[in-house]
């Protein structure tokens, strides 16, 4: 941006003088992740899975209520 708005052959800087744009994105959906390290991963899965047990042992217990009436 710098060496192209000193060339030789460029005009003086104005402050009026727009800088040219070295990046222009357009979106109209942006979306940022913000991941944990690979611990906090690792451990949500494991608290994920203990709670998936723990509800299946409920449903298991459950049917074994029933069952046994």
């Amino acid at each position: 941006m710098v060496k192209n708005l000193y060339k030789s052959n460029s005009e003086p800087f104005n402050p009026k003088s727009r800088f040219p744009v070295d990046l222009h994105f357009i979106a109209k959906t942006f979306k940022v992740l913000i991941e944990d390290d690979p611990f906090e991963t690792k451990l949500a899965a494991v608290i994920r899975h203990k709670k998936d047990e723990w509800v299946e042992q409920v449903q298991r217990e459950e049917i074994l209520r029933r069952v046994s009436f």
